[in-house]
């Protein structure tokens, strides 16, 4: 039986009158890099919060390392590192000093802050003043405040957002460092699909604080589904007959339907349909599906 080093069973949270999670059942494994999706708004924050005990869970509706996080919330906790907010930090520091503040409370030592330094990237810049650090760099060093306590578990909110691609590149570096080098399982949350199908092992999709999927990228994304782009003369008769024979598809333009097929007989079958139906198909494009296609699917699929 797998076990998992977050899980939450039948999590429900509300702001005032209003429901923001409904029956929530996430299953973090042990060194998984796992993936948090959802739009904004969907409730990754609220869950986030609660994960970490900043919004109150209830009893026996959260564990982390197998425990109930209100009975051993510290330990957890002393576990657990996190980086959930905007940066922020004293500007007219360097990056050393800003770490050695931190270290007063958690008293790990100069060699843990050299070493968590090196990991992000930083050591070179560990003498230079924050308010001189970009977007990117500020990103690393809030990073290496997460891991200063030698977290066995990291929660990041967001943590790629707002970075040009050469941040979100370093980034990403990081995470896999961390997770293949250092055997810290990662749970972030984001919006942007294709860093997740890059980096994650694991994908959980929440759309309006329901859990709608969950699983590996693999038996997310299927071994070997492809997507089909098809015009077609009459689109909107093309999609009720696809919808019908129980295919996935969608509309990506005005005439143009994006199909999903797992292998060439789907194919046949495809394009025999849509002919004995005098659709006028003109098969446009095929590709590996994406993270994004189930996405859309899925979450559409809800609305």
């Amino acid at each position: 039986m797998e076990k998992y080093i977050i899980e939450t069973k039948n999590l429900n949270y509300s702001y005032g009158k209003t429901p923001i999670l409904h029956d929530l059942s996430l299953t973090v494994p042990y060194h998984s890099i796992y993936g948090f999706l959802g739009s904004n708004g969907a409730g990754k924050s609220t869950t986030i919060k609660l994960l970490l005990g900043l919004l109150n869970a209830g009893e026996n509706t959260t564990f982390l390392f197998e425990k109930e996080f209100s009975s051993h919330r510290n330990e957890i906790l002393s576990q657990t590192g996190n980086a959930i907010e905007a940066p922020s930090f004293y500007g007219h520091l360097t990056a050393w000093e800003n770490l050695r503040y931190l270290n007063l409370l958690l008293n790990v030592g100069k060699s843990r802050m050299e070493q968590v330094l090196k990991s992000v990237g930083l050591w070179n810049d560990r003498n230079k003043r924050v308010k001189n650090f970009s977007m990117g760099m500020k990103q690393r060093l809030y990073i290496s405040t997460a891991l200063l306590s030698n977290p066995k578990l990291l929660v990041l909110d967001e943590p790629i957002n707002g970075l040009d691609p050469n941040g979100i590149y370093e980034m990403r570096s990081i995470f896999k460092s961390l997770h293949d080098n250092e055997g810290v399982t990662i749970f972030l949350s984001s919006h942007i699909l294709g860093e997740i199908e890059k980096l994650c092992s694991h994908v959980g999709i929440i759309e309006k604080g329901r859990l709608i999927s969950q699983g590996t990228i693999t038996d997310l994304l299927g071994p070997a589904a492809k997507k089909v782009s098809v015009y077609m003369s009459n689109p909107e008769a093309g999609m009720k007959l696809l919808l019908e024979n129980e295919y996935e598809a969608q509309r990506n333009k005005s005439d143009i339907v994006d199909v999903l097929i797992n292998d060439t007989r789907h194919f046949s079958r495809l394009l025999n349909l849509l002919l004995d139906n005098n659709l006028d198909p003109n098969i446009i494009d095929i590709g590996t599906t994406s993270l994004e296609d189930i996405y859309f699917q899925l979450t559409q699929q809800k609305n």
